[in-house]
């Protein structure tokens, strides 16, 4: 399984706001090293944030600030070391997830996907 895959499609998904676009290389990634609880199937995961897209891009956010905080950026954990990635550490995975949002926090949160008779709330 390679890193650089999983980090370019969690990008894509907050990019459309399209949990659609998440392929299960990135669902592996968001359940085994960012704090989501697998669903029954990565279907039952898109279909929880579908709705919920503002949801899910603040517990990502809030867990990878956690990361940071408590040091495992910047110390070699067993969690961030230990990962079947053949291309780049969990670590630098991580690193650049959060490079990304922090980059892009602002814009993230203004975009809305608006449906019939329901848009979404900002957090």
């Amino acid at each position: 399984m390679r890193g650089n895959n999983a980090l370019r499609n969690i990008e894509r998904v907050l990019n459309t706001r399209d949990m659609e676009q998440l392929n299960k290389t990135g669902y592996y990634h968001l359940t085994m090293a960012c704090g989501f609880i697998a669903h029954y199937s990565i279907d039952g995961f898109k279909g929880y944030f579908a709705e919920r897209f503002n949801l899910f891009l603040r517990e990502l956010w809030d867990y990878l600030q956690w990361q940071k905080q408590c040091g495992h950026f910047t110390r070699a954990t067993s969690f961030l070391r230990d990962f079947p990635y053949t291309d780049m550490t969990k670590l630098k995975v991580q690193l650049e997830l959060y490079g990304f949002i922090e980059k892009n926090i602002e814009r993230l949160r203004e975009r809305r996907r608006v449906t019939p008779n329901k848009q979404e709330t900002l957090f």
